[in-house]
């Protein structure tokens, strides 16, 4: 589903991912896990389009999406989540679930355009 190979990112002299290669397939669970500071944000940023890699490739089905900007792979069905969620205090429970419901709607229709 998704294949990663050789990917790099620095910023400046820092080396955050340095050639990450992997293969996250269907019906597996798939971790990267690591300390404080070896890179596993920045490499999510890289696959899900945050950032752009220095070099290496992100396929997605066998589709090349590297670099590809966040809202795009969002409309392929990546995306990424964060440590900490963001919800609308003011709406019920119901409501933000809806709200997180139509986004998976959009993407549908979207889909359906390509």
């Amino acid at each position: 589903m998704i294949m990663v190979t050789d990917l790099n990112k620095s910023f400046g002299a820092l080396r955050a991912v340095n050639d990450l290669s992997f293969a996250a397939v269907r019906n597996r669970i798939t971790s990267i896990i690591g300390p404080n500071g070896a890179g596993k944000s920045t490499a999510f940023n890289l696959i899900a389009g945050t950032l752009r890699p220095d070099s290496g490739r992100v396929e997605l089905e066998g589709q090349d999406v590297t670099g590809k900007p966040s809202y795009k792979l969002a409309g392929l069905g990546v995306a990424r989540s964060f440590q900490i969620t963001n919800l609308f205090f003011g709406l019920s429970v119901f409501e933000n679930v809806r709200l997180a419901c139509q986004s998976l709607e959009s993407r549908k229709h979207y889909l359906a355009r390509l």
